[in-house]
């Protein structure tokens, strides 16, 4: 803001009234921030919402895991492994450029055999799998294998997650 008398200095009261209507535009901005986080969130909900319902939808017709593989590959935009719990691959869709050879995750996991959790797993030269136990009644059923490409889960990625896990747990 200038003062188009030249050098003529603002008036306090001009100052306040700046101030106020900055203090304004940016409580409004700040509005409109948080309504496109908000729509954004409500839409990423809707979403996960969708695919759970048809998950289970998928676990009930076809009563295999090729159709929620396909799916959640679908779901996450990359590679999908669905794994037992010793680690061989029961299906999978693998994205192009994303696993050159699923015999090489495995032996990957193979040396991850003690972690009870999620864990991360890197294959040399390719991007990193999020490796979540898929877990029943205080039994580990198998493992899910997702190829994460940007690196880290925000809340709806973790979400995702869990809504998998408990769908492959179901299958199973």
């Amino acid at each position: 803001v200038g003062n188009k008398k030249g050098n003529v200095p603002f008036s306090e009261e001009d100052v306040k009234t700046l101030k106020l209507l900055s203090d304004h535009i940016a409580i409004l901005l700040k509005n409109a921030l948080l309504y496109n986080i908000e729509k954004d969130h409500r839409e990423r909900l809707q979403i996960l919402l969708d695919y759970q319902q048809a998950l289970v939808k998928e676990t009930i017709v076809n009563d295999d895991f090729h159709g929620v593989t396909k799916m959640l590959a679908e779901l996450y935009g990359g590679s999908v492994i669905l794994l037992d719990r010793f680690f061989h691959p029961l299906s999978y869709k693998i994205e192009e450029g994303e696993l050159d050879d699923i015999g090489k995750l495995r032996g990957l996991l193979e040396n991850e055999r003690i972690r009870t959790g999620t864990f991360k797993v890197l294959e040399q030269g390719g991007p990193p799998f999020l490796i979540v136990p898929i877990n029943g009644v205080n039994v580990l059923l198998g493992y899910l294998a997702i190829c994460i490409n940007n690196g880290d889960l925000d809340e709806f990625d973790q979400l995702t997650v869990e809504l998998s896990r408990n769908i492959c747990s179901i299958q199973f």
